[in-house]
């Protein structure tokens, strides 16, 4: 997943290289083919970074399959779920809210 993530990243700073501007659907639909639950899962885990899935469950009071769920986009978050992965992760609530609420 992280690979999946640094690739993503290139490809952002291709498209920032290539137009001085960017457009993040024409990154992100080829990806996830407008997916939004798989879009936010991706969030999701590129947020967690190196933390391993079980720590951040353990942590998040989830079970370590339900966060897994969460990040493939078969699972959507709940609101309270949400802010704290926020927390968790040190990121900005709104960065993962946007797409997993």
């Amino acid at each position: 997943m992280f690979k999946h993530i640094k690739n993503l990243i290139q490809k952002i700073k291709d498209k920032i290289d290539e137009l001085h501007t960017i457009d993040i659907e024409d990154v992100l639909y080829p990806i996830d083919g407008g997916n939004m639950k798989k879009r936010a899962g991706y969030i999701i885990a590129g947020c967690r970074d190196n933390m391993p899935r079980r720590d951040a469950a353990i942590a998040l009071g989830i079970n370590p399959k339900e966060l897994k769920e969460i990040e493939k986009g078969l699972k959507t978050p709940n609101k309270a779920l949400v802010i704290k992965m926020a927390k968790l992760y040190k990121v900005p609530i709104k960065s993962i809210w946007e797409y997993a609420v």
